[in-house]
């Protein structure tokens, strides 16, 4: 009798087990490398974005991988990526995105990979692999020609008699192909833009002291290199009593007198949800489509502003 107790009993615990164990597995984190090319508040944004949407869908953990503006540690770490034992990584801006796809490329490797914040040539290139199945999928960047003329419009109400623009940028191939935009832009609106390339940080300062006086604004792009600085180049043109345009929301939260940008934390919740797609939904990269974030937002920092002497009353922000 006791034989046909245990049988059923048996066979009970070695069920329940297999729930457990298939349970267990369903429930084990997702292990996610984060790419980011270096630290500011609009890149911790982004990142904050992805974790917060994509921990409401799936249990993670995720390791950052943060290059310091170094370019061969930017590369080195897209390698240990590629080489280690990641479900998926997301990789934030343009030169990170193209590195990262060269190495898959390079390696032959399989790794999904999300790209968000990235210039519209990322997602084109991308698109133009998928006949290859290269396993990525981006969000990008809208900054096209009207971009840059309805930043200068909303300048404008502001500052209706700024003529003189002074451009402080670090030079590679997406802030070259956004500064030539925002040069025909003023063209077209009579302002000169006159433009100070930066090519380490330490020279930020010195040089913006030594060009900026004499123009009425310094404005600058979504330009990694220089808003890591963002600290140091608000302070310098407060001294000089120049008010800062950045291209960047979070920057007016630093200082800066205005913003004309998206909130970056949608590019973070946007590749959240194609990482989903990838993890859960089993999709392939090359069939999630490129999307972008939106709307365009202009935001001023009225307090900034009458520090510097200029008065302006409005409502804080408007939408283009």
């Amino acid at each position: 009798m006791k034989k046909y107790f245990f049988i059923p009993l048996l066979l009970s615990i070695a069920i329940g087990a297999h729930v457990l164990i298939k349970k267990t597995r369903a429930q084990e984190a997702v292990r996610i490398a984060i790419l980011t090319p270096t630290s500011h508040a609009a890149l911790d944004e982004i990142i904050l974005g992805f974790q917060e949407t994509l921990h409401k869908k799936l249990p993670c953990s995720f390791e950052i991988y943060n290059a310091h503006g170094d370019r061969v540690l930017l590369r080195n770490q897209a390698e240990s990526i590629v080489q280690g034992d990641y479900t998926l990584a997301l990789v934030i801006a343009t030169q990170p995105s193209f590195i990262m796809r060269e190495v898959i490329t390079q390696r032959h490797s399989q790794l999904p990979v999300v790209c968000t914040a990235v210039d519209e040539s990322v997602g084109e290139n991308s698109s133009a692999l998928t006949a290859q199945r290269t396993p990525i999928t981006t969000v990008i960047e809208n900054h096209d020609a009207h971009y840059y003329t309805a930043q200068l419009g909303f300048l404008q109400k502001v500052l209706p008699n700024a003529r003189k623009l002074l451009l402080v940028y670090s030079p590679n191939v997406k802030t070259d192909k956004e500064k030539e935009l925002l040069v025909s832009s003023c063209r077209q609106k009579g302002i000169t833009l006159t433009i100070l390339p930066i090519y380490a940080s330490y020279e930020l300062a010195q040089r913006v002291q030594l060009l900026a006086p004499g123009h009425d604004c310094v404005i600058i792009l979504k330009d990694n290199t220089i808003v890591s600085c963002i600290e140091t180049l608000i302070n310098t043109c407060n001294r000089l009593r120049i008010p800062l345009y950045a291209s960047d929301l979070n920057s007016l939260k630093a200082g800066a007198a205005l913003a004309y940008g998206v909130h970056e934390y949608q590019f973070g919740a946007q590749a959240a949800h194609k990482a989903y797609a990838i993890v859960h939904d089993k999709k392939r990269p090359d069939q999630i489509p490129t999307t972008s974030v939106g709307p365009q937002v202009f935001m001023v920092n009225e307090k900034a502003l009458q520090n510097l002497g200029i008065s302006y009353v409005a409502p804080t922000r408007s939408r283009s």
